[in-house]
C-alpha cells in the first residue's frame, strides 16, 4: 500500500489498523470515498446559482434599474 492510502485510512477510520485490512480492502474503501467525493461535487455544483439566477434576483431586488 502506498503512504498515502495508509494515511487515508488512518484519518479517516482511526480505529482500523493497517494489518486489519488487505490492500483489495483498502482500494475498495478508496475507491467507495472517491464515488461519494464525486457525488456530492455533483449535487453541491447543481446548488451553485447559475448567471440567470443571479440576473433574476438582481432584476428582482432593484427593478427601477430595469424600468425604462
Amino acid at each position: 500500500m502506498k503512504t498515502s492510502e495508509i494515511n487515508f485510512i488512518h484519518n479517516n477510520f482511526p480505529k482500523l489498523r493497517e494489518e486489519d485490512l488487505s490492500e483489495k480492502e483498502v482500494k475498495s474503501i478508496l475507491k467507495e470515498f472517491d464515488r461519494i467525493t464525486k457525488r456530492i461535487g455533483k449535487i453541491h455544483k447543481s446548488m451553485q446559482p447559475t448567471k440567470k439566477d443571479m440576473e433574476v434576483v438582481f432584476s428582482a431586488s432593484t427593478p427601477e434599474v430595469f424600468i425604462k
